[in-house]
């Protein structure tokens, strides 16, 4: 069964936004692969370069992603059967495909949203440590979940950091106070199991 035409312009146009136009961002970063990769973006002196490509890279994905889908539903040449399972089974799989990009770029598009009011550097690198240190946790509670341990050199490495939060958080307080602005909540951000 041929493809309907604008099926094949939409597909072109998202996958050229998506890809060659994130590219063309990410050159205007001044950012390559190799220092992305190299240290931690929180550790950079101004991390929303990092934030940025890392946000690009979501982008991207979801080309890669338009690409596969749009090939995949050009090489189905016979009209697929109710009764057949398959079919049914891969329709399925393109449908939870697609959601789990969506679900992707609307995080990330909530993440650009809450930065729409601030640029500071040290929003984004609190923003990044948190993201990391949240990835963590959750890999260690897996960890002792499903295998029933936790490796130590990572819950210290979790209680070093969650110090570092607070230590971070209580000087943020104390500035807010000087400042006569309302404070946040102090928060335990490593789950005691």
């Amino acid at each position: 069964m041929p493809e309907p035409k604008d099926f094949q312009e939409s597909c072109e146009f998202y996958i050229t936004v998506a890809i060659k136009a994130a590219d063309d961002l990410r050159n205007a970063l001044r950012l390559d692969e190799t220092q992305f990769r190299r240290i931690t973006p929180a550790l950079w002196q101004d991390p929303r370069p990092a934030f940025i490509y890392s946000v690009l890279d979501e982008v991207q994905k979801a080309g890669i992603s338009i690409m596969d889908w749009s090939q995949k539903l050009s090489e189905t040449d016979r009209k697929p059967e109710h009764t057949d399972h398959l079919i049914r089974l891969v329709t399925r799989w393109q449908q939870d495909e697609q959601s789990f990009r969506a679900r992707k770029l609307a995080e990330i598009l909530v993440d650009l949203i809450c930065f729409s009011a601030t640029n500071e550097p040290d929003y984004y690198r609190d923003y990044l440590w948190l993201k990391e240190f949240d990835s963590t946790v959750r890999s260690l509670n897996d960890q002792h979940e499903f295998f029933g341990f936790k490796r130590r050199n990572t819950e210290y490495g979790l209680q070093w950091r969650e110090r570092d939060i607070k230590q971070a958080e209580n000087k943020r307080i104390r500035f807010a106070s000087r400042n006569r602005t309302r404070p946040h909540q102090s928060r335990s951000y490593l789950a005691k199991t």
